[in-house]
């Protein structure tokens, strides 16, 4: 919501700016804007640094990728709003570097010290009786991440949550 308002903020000052000084370089205009676009970033950082949950940083990326810096920035509205690009590029970043951060922790207490149970390592055995049922029965198999090792599992979720985010 800041974000929509500080583009459409933004868009307004560059037309304001435009129509006084219509040859002018807009390298006056980034000196106005950056100030208000710091101010969203002193605002939003505290937010997404408290944030351990890796699915919420992946949409906070996808957002930022998709929605502001590809769609606002990547259509004709691209030049009006160039002086917010450093900020909302600065964001992303920290975004990210936080989502990375969360995944070291996810990989370390997730995956590497994962203590298996009697139940995951006799698994296999218990799966494959089943696999001979279905088969009996003419059911077919299907691809099923949910009968992996739990440490197997966890790394796959982690990977397809963040593969597009970094």
């Amino acid at each position: 919501l800041g974000c929509a308002y500080l583009i459409q903020l933004t868009q307004m000052e560059y037309q304001l700016f435009r129509y006084f000084f219509p040859s002018s370089d807009c390298e006056a205009l980034k000196l106005v804007i950056t100030p208000l676009c710091t101010i969203l970033y002193e605002i939003v950082r505290p937010y997404f640094i408290a944030m351990y949950d890796i699915t919420s940083l992946c949409s906070i990326v996808s957002i930022l990728k998709a929605e502001i810096l590809d769609e606002q920035f990547g259509s004709e509205k691209g030049e009006a709003l160039s002086a917010m690009r450093p900020v909302i590029e600065e964001i992303l970043a920290d975004v990210q570097e936080r989502l990375v951060y969360s995944m070291q922790h996810y990989i370390r207490d997730e995956i590497a010290y994962y203590t298996p149970t009697k139940e995951d390592l006799t698994f296999g055995e218990s799966k494959e009786e089943e696999d001979k049922e279905k088969e009996k029965n003419g059911e077919q198999k299907a691809a099923d991440f949910t009968n992996l090792y739990p440490a197997v599992q966890n790394t796959l979720l982690c990977l397809s949550k963040t593969y597009s985010c970094l």
